[in-house]
């Protein structure tokens, strides 16, 4: 039921968008999400224990975007000719890249890489990481699943999006 947990966030945020201003309130629209699909996980038993990890962008202003996520669904800002992660995976093997005991390209190939650690649905009580980011013009976000990422190492995300200006062409070629 990972799919109907995923449409319910996205509903509960989009009935939210409106009040998002500040990290407060993208925390608060989170927790609300992960509510609505925890209660509907206990409430009927063919969707016991679903959930499902998010990544979620709010403009604010000219120069400052919110940034939130739950899981391993990221966010990447492509700066300047860089790419740099914005969010952290809430997952296992990125605790054991924290802790030193496995490097990122480990991480990748790493039987247990798709646990994890936080969720929207799962737990009553969800830990969400929100941040404000200055942006500059030429930025540009990029936000995806694990889908992507198990995928297309950050180098290779880097090589497309730097030969591909266009987003809906960086788009198509990284999902091709």
């Amino acid at each position: 039921a990972g799919v109907v947990a995923n449409a319910m966030a996205v509903e509960s945020l989009r009935g939210s968008a409106a009040n998002i201003v500040d990290e407060a309130t993208l925390a608060a629209a989170l927790h609300s999400a992960n509510d609505e699909i925890y209660t509907e996980s206990m409430t009927n038993h063919v969707r016991h224990g679903m959930g499902t990890t998010i990544a979620v962008l709010k403009v604010t202003d000219d120069d400052t975007v919110l940034v939130a996520n739950v899981g391993d669904a990221r966010i990447y800002r492509w700066h300047e000719g860089n790419l740099s992660r914005v969010t952290k995976d809430h997952s296992y093997v990125q605790e054991l890249v924290d802790e030193g005991v496995i490097t990122l390209e480990e991480a990748r190939v790493h039987p247990r890489r798709n646990i994890v650690t936080r969720a929207l649905g799962i737990d009553r009580n969800v830990t969400v990481d929100v941040q404000s980011l200055r942006v500059e013009p030429g930025d540009r976000l990029m936000l995806c699943s694990d889908g992507l990422v198990d995928e297309v190492t950050d180098a290779d995300i880097a090589d497309i999006l730097r030969t591909h200006p266009v987003p809906g062409e960086a788009a198509q070629t990284l999902v091709n």
